[in-house]
């Protein structure tokens, strides 16, 4: 993750890195948002499990520091 941000820096015009986790998926979001990315918004019932409920994802972005 560090080398991808160092890269996104490195790059003029890149703005944002944007991607998507599962709601449930706690250690990765934990891990995402150590690294400076926020949550953007929420993709309601995005995910059918067996069981039949639904799960989110939750878009998250990295900004390009000014």
């Amino acid at each position: 993750m560090s080398a991808l941000l160092q890269w996104a820096q490195a790059r003029p015009g890149l703005l944002k890195i944007e991607l998507r986790v599962r709601e449930t998926n706690l250690r990765a979001r934990r891990l995402y948002e150590k690294f400076g990315f926020v949550e953007e918004g929420r993709l309601q019932k995005r995910i059918r499990l067996p069981d039949g409920t639904f799960i989110a994802d939750i878009t998250m972005a990295w900004f390009v520091p000014d």
